[in-house]
Parts: structure tokens; C-alpha cells; sequence
């Protein structure tokens, strides 16, 4: 079974995924990444949020730890993925706006620009949010998915702008910017670990 490691530095970038199979949700997962059938078998789930079909945020690994997501760049991006499989078509109006609005807290409290380039220390240059085939030859996060990753930027930068995060309701989550906590309110279902 792999380690979870803490991280070193404060992540650059944010890396999209999708589950690629309908059907999907958080705790399959959750339950795949920590089994011996996912190939890997890690400690706990590798993305540190999920968007299920209905557009709710899952937490996932915690941001002070390394994700497993992409490797080569883990430790220096964050880990999202939206179950379902988007080759298709693209996830609904409600699964891009909860993925916008869990983007721009995660850009706002770690200062990322979601349209902006990227130098990633293996000499990879991302947008402040990728997909999954900006770095790495497959075909997640979906062609109809990824068609609508421009879009996401904007969407992100617009909230981040006019704070706009409109799901901050009951849930702060404590972020690590340059050493010092910062609170970010957003609205979060229980931590995956917890229900596996």
C-alpha cells in the first residue's frame, strides 16, 4: 500500500479529471483507489475533491497532502474529478458549476490563476487549471469535456473576481497559504475516508 506524503510546497495548478464511467460515484471511488484492483492501492482516495452526477463537492484527500492524480506533478497541483464519462457529451450545467465553485476556492486560498500559464518543475506549461490530457497522453477527462475547459477557466476566474462562490454556506476548510491558514467557506459533503 503507498504512503500518503504531506506536501513540501504549495501547489500551482489544478488538475480536472473525469471517473469515465457512468454510474460512478464518489465512494466507488474512494473504494477503487484504496483496494488492490485499482493497481496502486493507496492509504486513501487519490483526488482531493469529487463532483458527484447531482453536482455535489466530496472532500476527498486533504490539501496538505500530496494527491495521486498525475504523476511526475502530484505535489505541486491539486486533484479534482466529476464521476460520470464525458467523451460524449459534457457533465451537466449543475456538475460545472459546483466544479467552478470548488476551483475558485481552491485558486482563491492558493493565490492560482486559472488561465494564466504554468511552469511546473518538470518543465510542463499547464493553465492555472488543466485537464487530465494536457499532460498526460490519455483520453480522460473526456473530449466533450474537454472542449468545455476554457469555459471552466473563465467561469473560475469570474467567481474568483467577484467572490461569487455560491455554495459557501456551513463549512469552512482551513487552507495552507504561504505557511499561515487561511478559512475558506464552502459547502462540503463528509470526507470520502470516513464513509469507506
Amino acid at each position: 500500500m503507498k504512503t500518503v506524503r504531506t506536501r513540501s510546497r504549495r501547489p500551482f495548478a489544478v488538475g480536472v479529471h473525469h471517473s469515465g464511467k457512468s454510474g460512478d460515484t464518489p465512494y466507488v471511488l474512494a473504494k477503487f483507489h484504496t483496494t488492490a484492483e485499482s493497481g496502486v492501492y493507496q492509504s486513501e482516495i487519490g483526488y482531493n475533491f469529487v463532483v458527484d452526477a447531482k453536482g455535489t463537492v466530496h472532500k476527498g484527500r486533504d490539501l496538505g497532502k500530496v494527491p495521486a492524480h498525475c504523476s511526475g506533478i502530484d505535489e505541486e497541483t491539486v486533484g479534482i474529478c466529476v464521476c460520470g464519462n464525458y467523451e460524449e457529451d459534457p457533465p451537466s450545467r449543475r456538475q460545472m458549476e459546483s466544479l467552478a465553485e470548488i476551483i475558485a476556492v481552491v485558486c482563491y486560498a492558493y493565490d492560482i490563476d486559472p488561465i494564466a500559464e504554468v511552469r511546473l518543475s518538470n518543465k510542463l506549461v499547464v493553465h492555472g487549471v488543466f485537464s487530465h490530457r494536457d499532460v498526460k497522453n490519455t483520453d480522460c477527462p473526456g473530449r466533450a469535456f474537454h472542449r468545455e475547459m476554457d469555459s471552466l477557466r473563465r467561469s473560475v476566474a469570474v467567481r474568483i473576481r467577484d467572490f461569487a462562490i455560491t455554495q459557501a454556506k456551513d463549512t469552512d476548510i482551513t487552507m495552507h497559504v504561504g505557511g499561515k491558514p487561511k478559512k475558506v467557506p464552502v459547502r462540503l459533503e463528509k470526507k470520502l475516508a470516513d464513509e469507506v
